[in-house]
């Protein structure tokens, strides 16, 4: 019988997928650990100009007007903002597909989002 594992034995096979295991495992867990320590940090505040307006139209479901405001914070934006202009990007991106569910101009925000984003 020919033997698949180029010279290894299978208890050197056996300790190898366990140690893979181990180390998926605990990958998964550390990656869970980092999310629910964001979570509990709270909600991101930004210092970026026009985020408040972003935000308010987020809260008051003004889906059509948190894409106007976001378009509006990156014709504005400098190199320095840039991380911060992502994590809103990110946030806006979350509120609509969180909405897409039930409210259809979510749906076309989230369209026109897309299409703004890809430069056409």
């Amino acid at each position: 019988m020919i033997c698949m594992t180029a010279g290894r034995k299978p208890k050197d096979m056996r300790f190898l997928s366990l140690s893979l295991l181990v180390l998926a495992a605990a990958v998964l867990a550390s990656g869970v650990a980092c999310k629910k320590s964001a979570e509990k940090s709270g909600p991101v505040t930004f210092t970026i100009q026009g985020a408040s307006d972003v935000t308010g139209a987020l809260d008051r479901k003004d889906f059509a007007g948190a894409i106007q405001a976001i378009m509006q914070v990156k014709a504005n934006l400098t190199e320095d903002k840039r991380l911060e202009y992502n994590q809103l990007l990110q946030r806006v991106k979350d509120a609509l597909v969180n909405a897409m569910a039930t409210n259809d101009s979510a749906i076309k925000a989230y369209q026109a989002l897309r299409f703004i984003e890809s430069g056409r």
